[in-house]
C-alpha cells in the first residue's frame, strides 16, 4: 500500500498522463454527451469510468518497470500495445474515433513513466513521451502522435534517437520540454 504523499503524486500523474493523452490544444477527443445522445449525469458516469479504467491499464504497464530488466525497449512496446488493446476492449468507448491509437496509448503510458522515473519511484524508461512538442524538435513529417500506429510511433522513436544523439530519450525530452509555466529552480 502505498503511503499518502507517494498515492498522491501516482493520482496526479494518473490524471495528467490521460488528460494529456486524450487532449490537443485545449480539443478533448472525448465524444460530446450530445454527440451520444445521453444526459449529462450519464456522460459524466461513463468519462469517469473511462478513466479509471484508463488509469488501472496505465499502472499495470508501469508494473512492469519497476524492476530493472533487459531489452526495456521491448518490454515498453509491449506494454503500450497491451494498454492500447484492453483501451479497446472498454465498452462504450468516449474517444471521438471509437477506437485509442497506439499514439494515444503510447503519449499516456510514456508521460506516466515519466513521471515515476522524475520521482524516482522508476528506473528511467527508454522512451521519452512522443507528442507534439518532441515531434516539431525532430522536424517530424508523419502523422500526427493522437493518430500514430506502432509503424508511424517507430519511426519517430528512430528519428527522435538520431536527434537526441548520445544523450538517453528520457533526458534529451526533459532539457527539450517547454512548459506553460516555467520556473527557476534555487539549487542552494
Amino acid at each position: 500500500m502505498l503511503d499518502r504523499k507517494k498515492q498522491f503524486i501516482v493520482e496526479q500523474a494518473l490524471i495528467s498522463s490521460i488528460a494529456a493523452s486524450v487532449k490537443l490544444r485545449q480539443r478533448e477527443f472525448y465524444k460530446s454527451a450530445k454527440v451520444l445522445d445521453i444526459n449529462q449525469s450519464t456522460y459524466d458516469t461513463l468519462k469517469k469510468h473511462f478513466r479509471a479504467e484508463f488509469a488501472s491499464f496505465l499502472i499495470t504497464g508501469a508494473n512492469a518497470f519497476k524492476k530493472t530488466s533487459r531489452d526495456r525497449e521491448k518490454k515498453l512496446l509491449a506494454q503500450i500495445g497491451w494498454v492500447n488493446r484492453q483501451l479497446n476492449r472498454v465498452k462504450g468507448t468516449l474517444l471521438a474515433d471509437d477506437q485509442p491509437t497506439f499514439g494515444v496509448s503510447q503519449k499516456a503510458l510514456n508521460l506516466f513513466l515519466k513521471y515515476l522515473w522524475c520521482f524516482r519511484m522508476i528506473n528511467e524508461p527508454p522512451h521519452c513521451p512522443i507528442d507534439g512538442q518532441v515531434l516539431k524538435r525532430i522536424k517530424w513529417t508523419g502523422v500526427p502522435w493522437p493518430l500514430m500506429t506502432k509503424k508511424d510511433y517507430l519511426a519517430a522513436i528512430r528519428q527522435t534517437k538520431n536527434v537526441a544523439g548520445e544523450i538517453r530519450l528520457c533526458e534529451w525530452e526533459l532539457s527539450e520540454f517547454k512548459p506553460s509555466v516555467q520556473i527557476a529552480i534555487d539549487e542552494s
